[in-house]
């Protein structure tokens, strides 16, 4: 797991959560007044994919979201820091 993310989660600052998702959702990421990152994945999703959202919406906590704090869309695949993301949670996935 990569070292922030893993510092993240120990000190509460990113918290994630199974829950059901409309539609194709598979996961999004969301930053609490209180500063809080909150990643919300798919509960039907399979166990792996789930650990692959959760990797990918960690990346843009860590990457993204300290010079893009207010990132909202749907259906933004081909832009190039989605692009990054599930690169980086691949690779996650498939080292640990």
């Amino acid at each position: 797991m990569h070292k922030e993310i893993k510092e993240l989660l120990n000190s509460k600052m990113l918290l994630y959560h199974i829950i059901p998702l409309e539609g194709s959702i598979a996961g999004f990421v969301y930053r609490s007044r209180r500063g809080r990152y909150h990643i919300f994945i798919s509960s039907a999703l399979n166990h792996e994919a789930q650990r692959r959202v959760f990797y990918h919406e960690a990346w843009h906590v860590i990457a993204d979201m300290p010079r893009m704090p207010f990132i909202v869309g749907l259906n933004m695949q081909g832009e190039r820091f989605e692009a990054v993301a599930e690169q980086q949670a691949k690779y996650t996935c498939n080292s640990s």
